[in-house]
């Protein structure tokens, strides 16, 4: 079990690693990559890779998708992605959402009733 401080709610949360069908350790070469794909605007380091409609970034790592956001969370952080449980979410706190600013995202739990929301949408996919 890995623990880290979140210092918006100066506690520490503990972060399972959970077992996967594919490996989301983030190596060198994917670092660079993701990283060719920031650019600086004021004090915003903004993804210039592809995005969702609502202007998230969006990569491609081992063939799942993945948000530009929470990658770079984890590469500053030294965590893999799959530590990263269903009950813990990566937030940008500065409102751009194409922001890949370490300093402006944050770890943070879920509510619980986006967890709900979550769960009922995982079944209704499975119907």
């Amino acid at each position: 079990m890995t623990d880290l401080t979140c210092d918006n709610y100066n506690s520490t949360i503990a972060i399972r690693s959970r077992i996967r069908r594919f490996n989301m350790a983030i190596d060198f070469d994917r670092q660079k990559f993701f990283w060719s794909r920031v650019g600086q605007d004021g004090e915003h380091l903004i993804w210039s890779g592809t995005k969702v409609p609502r202007g998230y970034g969006i990569i491609t790592i081992n063939g799942r998708e993945e948000y530009a956001h929470r990658v770079s969370w984890c590469i500053a952080s030294s965590i893999d992605l799959s530590a990263i449980d269903d009950y813990h979410l990566v937030r940008i706190n500065c409102n751009k959402n194409d922001c890949v600013e370490p300093g402006h995202l944050a770890l943070k739990p879920k509510t619980p009733s986006l967890i709900a929301k979550e769960k009922e949408r995982k079944q209704r996919r499975r119907n």
